[in-house]
């Protein structure tokens, strides 16, 4: 292989490796490390405080997305899937989904990066995670009955995370 296409394959690599790798340091450092810390020093008192601001970004993020998804035809699980494959996807977190109708799925992740990593803050999967997807696809789908209910987590030790997304016009 001649130098000029060794580096076209490792700017190809760079250019779909560089959103993961910057996805997963910034979760590393900016949102598992600090919590980590915070259960370490104020144990499970750091979940009430930590809520607020989990559901402020969450919204963002719902909000942040409308505006795309909103164009794209589908039916609201499609537009819900591709929100939450996007955050997921960009942090290294891979799954399937199970279609289950128009408004409802269950997504089973296999494979994530932090699930190992919480220690004794591993309730920040099922009380933060569920709290993110509720807020998330409620900002994109406002006016919808939502709801994002987390039925299982890597960090609990169990084999999959899993979790349902039920979105019904009000």
């Amino acid at each position: 292989m001649n130098p000029e296409s060794q580096m076209t394959k490792a700017a190809e690599y760079l250019r779909e490796k560089l959103p993961v790798y910057s996805g997963y340091i910034f979760y590393t450092l900016g949102v598992q490390y600090p919590v980590r810390l915070f259960f370490r020093v104020f144990g499970n008192r750091i979940w009430s405080p930590l809520a607020g601001l989990t559901s402020a970004v969450s919204q963002l993020v719902g909000k942040s997305f409308s505006p795309v998804l909103s164009r794209i035809d589908g039916e609201p699980i499609e537009k819900a899937r591709k929100l939450i494959d996007a955050v997921e996807g960009s942090v290294g977190i891979q799954g399937s989904w199970e279609i289950k109708s128009s408004s409802h799925g269950i997504k089973r992740i296999s494979s994530c990066p932090y699930a190992c990593r919480w220690g004794e803050a591993a309730d920040f999967c099922p009380t933060m995670g569920q709290l993110m997807g509720q807020k998330a696809l409620e900002a994109l789908f406002p006016g919808a009955d939502v709801h994002y209910t987390v039925r299982s987590t890597l960090a609990k030790g169990d084999p999959f995370c899993e979790y349902v997304v039920d979105l019904k016009s009000k």
